[in-house]
């Protein structure tokens, strides 16, 4: 981002975002907090971008009903992913980004406590999807005439 006398060039940040943090970033930046809709998963990126302290993000989660259906969560050091779902694989597998940021090494076996507590999120997180089913979570829906 380039933004002179507000954002020091060549900053890097290792903060944790996604697409939907853009829209109350720059909401905030341009004055209009409270334009932000309540009810998206955006945060305001604006005191990282200034260079001021910034709550760490609790939770990124995604979806994809293609490339065989994959869940993922990420929360502080550790990444939680389901894959090829399609095919009826509801395994989590874990990962511990520190220290191991290819996701080369799955510890869910050492950590039962952290993929359940990342199992619930995304099952709190997921919305069955008519359109995009995550087979085998979503249950068989049917679609209008």
């Amino acid at each position: 981002m380039r933004w002179p006398q507000h954002v020091a060039a060549g900053s890097v940040s290792d903060q944790v975002s996604g697409f939907e943090d853009w829209m109350p970033t720059l909401l905030e930046l341009i004055g209009a907090n409270n334009r932000v809709p309540h009810d998206i998963d955006g945060i305001s990126l604006a005191p990282t971008l200034l260079g001021t302290h910034q709550q760490p993000r609790p939770f990124l989660y995604r979806e994809f009903s293609s490339y065989g259906g994959q869940q993922s969560i990420r929360a502080g050091d550790w990444k939680a992913i389901r894959q090829n779902m399609t095919r009826g694989n509801l395994e989590i597998e874990l990962y511990n980004l520190l220290s191991d940021a290819g996701e080369q090494r799955n510890v869910a076996k050492q950590h039962p406590e952290v993929v359940e507590r990342l199992a619930q999120l995304m099952k709190q997180e997921h919305t069955p999807s008519q359109l995009f089913p995550l087979t085998p979570i979503d249950a068989p829906v049917k679609r209008g005439k």
